[in-house]
């Protein structure tokens, strides 16, 4: 019977398609008359092919000449995609035990990359996906950059540092680009091994010469780089220092100009500014992001009554209970749940050493984990 109809792509091009019938089978649909616009009425399956490819035992999908089946999982709003691959995972897993003879191959996987690149202590944008993917949002969501627990490692001035090699490795960095951050890269670590390894003392830097460049004389011996990190000391009074301390040598803003050009300079110098003066604060820092990733995999009980921690927020709490996170790293991931909360947390554990008997709970250093 004909019926309504719309439009689609056949052979290429988009054309106006009816509904011509309502059939119960492909048999029944090859023995259909159709009829042609002089009049004449013929069978379909004299002019077509017609087959039921769902209903046959082949496949219309081959990989390596055997049949397959290709499917693809997304997780629904709300959910953490971390948490909807590992329940696949687990599933397939149960599939490939309860049928050995079936293959189960994965063909793209988009919730590893972008755990392993865009990690919070790596970018804002890493902070972003993180939230995103691993915790999965039910609200509007807006990007705080107060989100980002390492934030001081996010600066403007050593974004390129942070990203250009990952961006090397897929394919979005070309070789001119490369090859001015390769030399950038290179300078800013020769700069900075330079002023840690080149020493000065009273002997050598003369009282007048520390007081008109440093404010006051030495009392003993410093690295430059030390000395680059008193308050309203720059680059250039340091440069200047190591003009006295190594006679004849060329100024180190003069070679950086010549070998890279003023703005490649300017670049690298700020860069080694910023890195040593700030050494301190960013090595804790990165301390507190290894210390982080440690803790990562450490498990949790699947039975843990979150509920006897009793320092936490009841909010927590209940996320916590509701979620059941596998580990302590899933459990950081969920939304609401503080760095205080996963310190007080690995508190509780350590106390009473829960979960396996045998394992090895690290240390709490500060509330910052």
């Amino acid at each position: 019977q004909d019926a309504a109809g719309g439009r689609a792509v056949v052979g290429g091009i988009e054309q106006s398609v009816r509904t011509i019938a309502t059939v119960q089978s492909a048999a029944e649909l090859g023995r259909l008359d159709v009829a042609l616009s002089d009049g004449r009425r013929i069978r379909l399956d004299q002019v077509a092919s017609v087959s039921d490819t769902v209903a046959e035992r082949r496949s219309g999908a081959l990989l390596n000449g055997k049949p397959v089946v290709g499917f693809e999982i997304v997780r629904s709003r709300g959910a953490g995609e971390t948490d909807v691959a590992d329940g696949v995972r687990a599933a397939l897993d149960k599939l490939r035990a309860d049928h050995p003879d079936v293959t189960v191959t994965e063909a793209f996987n988009f919730v590893d990359p972008v755990i392993e690149n865009y990690h919070g202590s790596m970018t804002y944008l890493g902070v972003l996906v993180d939230d995103l993917i691993t915790k999965g949002i039910t609200e509007p969501y807006r990007m705080f950059t107060s989100r980002a627990e390492f934030r001081l490692q996010l600066r403007e001035d050593n974004a390129d540092l942070r990203l250009t090699e990952a961006g090397r490795e897929l394919g979005l960095v070309d070789d001119v680009r490369w090859d001015v951050f390769c030399r950038k890269r290179d300078a800013v670590s020769r700069e900075t091994e330079r002023l840690k390894s080149t020493w000065v003392n009273p002997n050598v830097l003369q009282a007048c010469d520390a007081e008109r460049l440093l404010g006051k004389p030495i009392d003993h011996e410093y690295s430059l780089a030390e000395l680059l990190r008193r308050p309203g000391i720059g680059f250039d009074e340091i440069d200047a220092i190591h003009s006295i301390v190594r006679p004849g040598t060329t100024p180190t803003r003069t070679q950086l100009n010549a070998e890279l050009g003023p703005v490649l300079a300017d670049a690298v110098i700020k860069q080694v500014q910023v890195a040593i003066k700030y050494s301190g604060y960013i090595d804790k820092q990165r301390d507190e992001v290894r210390r982080a990733a440690s803790l990562e995999e450490l498990p949790l009980p699947v039975d843990f009554d979150y509920h006897r921690v009793r320092a936490l927020s009841f909010e927590v709490r209940q996320k916590l209970t509701a979620q059941r996170p596998r580990t302590l790293g899933l459990a950081s991931r969920i939304s609401g749940v503080t760095p205080a909360a996963i310190s007080l947390l690995l508190v509780h554990l350590k106390k009473h050493r829960l979960g396996d008997p045998a394992a090895d709970v690290p240390a709490l250093h500060d509330a910052s984990v």
